[in-house]
């Protein structure tokens, strides 16, 4: 490594350290990677809606990379309760790549809360159809049967999930309270 090369980075650290400011500035590619990496537990939701806005604002993305980060920004501000936010950018990350199953799932969850449910399950259905393996769309169908009442329709949903992903702890929950209602 050249000297200045070496130079120009321990400054830059050094002045990241002093300031406070993340090191994202001078490697703007881990901003991408920080937005999009899959959630976790104790996850900076702000931080990470921060962070995918700048990485939005600074363009040059494909547009599946495009719709990733709006995908990971929507599901910052659906945890925070933002859920206009969330819904457009769900929204913007479906138009820019029309098989993104979780931006559908997660929309309808949406439009769900809101309740709209038959916008949740169209969105619920194309998801299902994207990823017939996946046990999520079954789920949040049956949330939906649940929630009016139809609790037979509901459990043969869960069910369904539950066939798909054994180890999904969601449907078994959700068949129980159904079973109780």
């Amino acid at each position: 490594m050249k000297p200045t090369v070496f130079a120009f980075a321990f400054g830059s650290i050094l002045i990241a350290i002093i300031f406070g400011s993340s090191f994202f500035w001078l490697f703007p590619e881990s901003e991408f990677s920080y937005c999009t990496h899959p959630y976790s537990s104790g996850d900076n939701d702000y931080k990470r809606i921060r962070i995918c806005t700048s990485v939005i604002e600074a363009g040059g993305l494909s547009k599946s990379d495009l719709a990733e980060v709006y995908y990971y920004r929507g599901r910052g501000y659906q945890s925070k309760k933002r859920f206009e936010a969330a819904f457009a950018d769900y929204s913007s990350s479906i138009r820019m790549n029309p098989t993104h199953a979780k931006a559908l799932l997660n929309r309808g969850t949406i439009h769900h809360e809101k309740g709209r449910g038959l916008c949740a399950i169209a969105d619920y259905e194309r998801a299902r159809k994207l990823s017939p393996d996946w046990f999520g769309p079954y789920n949040n169908v049956g949330n939906i049967f649940n929630s009016l009442g139809y609790f037979d329709r509901a459990i043969g949903h869960y069910d369904t999930a539950i066939e798909l992903d054994a180890n999904a702890a969601q449907p078994y929950y959700n068949r129980g309270n159904a079973h109780w209602s």
